[in-house]
């Protein structure tokens, strides 16, 4: 039975075109008749062959079983890659959203087919993006940040808009040790034709507070000279929106603050966003007395705290003035 609704689903997409987006297309825009096209999550990569599903599939440490990423996957179809530039394949990383043109579906779950070209595609829910100075889930640099810190396995997609409209996409992958980036730039319409592809290796990620009091994160120690660099208001990054459940101010063993009203982590996350920032680079502090700690639903939030109620995060000193009573 199963394998008959798999069946049915993959007649489906052919009688479809598995097209995404190609119902508002021009007639000179069109795919061809024995062309199709499939949008999803790269699920699997391997032997020159794509696993691409309908659902996300989150990058993991470790390889999950294969009849677990079935499941997870929805409808899914492995892509043969031998027609598919090196450059393209070889940066596809797990969890990030593509397009991919391809040729008739051999029936089977996965299905399979034959790609002839891959394009990647913003995903509004799981990609940093930046336009022109405004960001999109921040929450994404944040738990990368985290990663980073705890020398965990990440990954992350930024994309970052043209002053035309184009996207440039980067994939950033942490292996514990180092950075490995990528960029793809073959939608930039104002990329000379031998720069679409571009990959290095970074040794750190750092951060610091800018005269624009911007919170800059910055790649460094790379092997080559490449510039990339996210630069976040501080006010958008210090606290990055999400939905948050509880406070705590601890200082030793003690709570000397903890609460789950929406009001009161309200009124502290205002005070953080508009509280006076400074380069803690250049400042000598004393050690702090405790931490400030933030849990949402993403992710937990902490800052050092001093007892005057000022705060430091990202190396950024806070005059926050926080009261506790």
């Amino acid at each position: 039975m199963k394998y008959l609704i798999y069946s049915l689903m993959v007649l489906v997409l052919v009688a479809c075109g598995t097209a995404s987006n190609g119902s508002n297309a021009s007639e000179e825009t069109k795919t061809p008749a024995n062309q199709n096209k499939m949008t999803g999550y790269v699920a699997k990569y391997e032997n020159g062959k794509v696993l691409v599903a309908e659902n996300y599939i989150a990058p993991q440490e470790e390889e999950i079983p294969v009849q677990e990423l079935y499941e997870k996957a929805g409808n899914a179809i492995y892509f043969n890659l031998e027609n598919i530039d090196e450059k393209v394949t070889e940066s596809l990383a797990i969890g990030e959203k593509i397009e991919v043109t391809h040729g008739p579906i051999a029936e089977s779950y996965p299905a399979q087919s034959s790609a002839t070209e891959i394009v990647r595609v913003k995903d509004s829910n799981h990609d940093l993006v930046e336009t022109h100075g405004d960001y999109e889930n921040l929450i994404k640099l944040e738990t990368f940040k985290q990663a980073v810190q705890d020398q965990q396995v990440s990954h992350l997609r930024f994309i970052r808009y043209t002053t035309e409209g184009d996207p440039i996409f980067y994939n950033i992958s942490y292996n514990g040790s180092e950075f490995n980036i990528s960029s793809d730039s073959r939608q930039d319409s104002y990329t000379g034709t031998g720069d679409k592809w571009n990959s290095f290796t970074c040794k750190q990620m750092e951060n610091t507070l800018t005269e624009e009091n911007n919170i800059s994160f910055d790649f460094t120690n790379c092997e080559q000279q490449e510039d990339l660099s996210f630069e976040v208001p501080y006010e958008k990054v210090i606290v990055p929106e999400q939905t948050y459940q509880s406070l705590e101010i601890i200082v030793g063993d003690q709570h000397i603050l903890k609460s789950e009203d929406e009001e009161k982590i309200n009124e502290v996350i205002e005070q953080i966003r508009t509280g006076t920032p400074k380069s803690a680079m250049i400042m000598t502090k004393m050690a702090p007395a405790g931490e400030l700690v933030l849990k949402g639903e993403k992710t937990t939030i902490r800052f050092d705290f001093y007892k005057d109620g000022n705060l430091l995060r990202y190396n950024t000193f806070i005059e926050a003035g926080i009261k506790v009573e």
